[in-house]
C-alpha cells in the first residue's frame, strides 16, 4: 500500500530572505552575482514544484528538496570562488567556506 505524502510547506524552499524576497549576500557581490543566484534560485524552486507533483513518497520529496537546496548552493559558490578569483582582497578558502556555509544555513 501507498504512503500518502505529507504536504511540504511552501517556506522549506523559500528561504529567510532580505528585502524583496531576495537572500542576504556578502557586499562583494556584484549585481550580476546576486542575479545569477536569484535565477538560479528561481529555476531549482520551479523545477521542484514541478517534479514534487508527480513524487510518489516522502523520500522522494525530501530528494528533490535536497536537490533543489544544492543547486541554489552551488550557484552561490561558484560566485564567491569568482570573487576570489577576481583578487579582491580577504576571499581566501576559509572565507568562501564560511560564507557558504551561511548562505546553506539560511536557504
Amino acid at each position: 500500500m501507498k504512503k500518502p505524502r505529507a504536504p511540504v510547506l511552501a517556506s522549506a524552499t523559500r528561504g529567510r530572505t532580505k528585502g524583496k524576497g531576495l537572500m542576504d549576500y556578502p557586499r562583494e557581490f556584484s549585481p550580476q552575482a546576486r542575479n545569477s543566484v536569484e535565477a538560479e534560485r528561481i529555476k531549482a524552486y520551479q523545477d521542484f514544484e514541478k517534479a514534487k507533483a508527480a513524487a510518489r513518497w516522502d523520500s522522494d520529496v525530501e530528494a528533490l528538496l535536497r536537490q533543489c537546496v544544492l543547486r541554489v548552493l552551488l550557484a552561490f559558490a561558484r560566485e564567491a570562488c569568482a570573487i576570489s578569483k577576481g583578487g579582491s582582497p580577504g576571499w581566501s578558502i576559509d572565507k568562501i567556506d564560511r560564507v557558504c556555509r551561511e548562505f546553506w544555513r539560511r536557504i
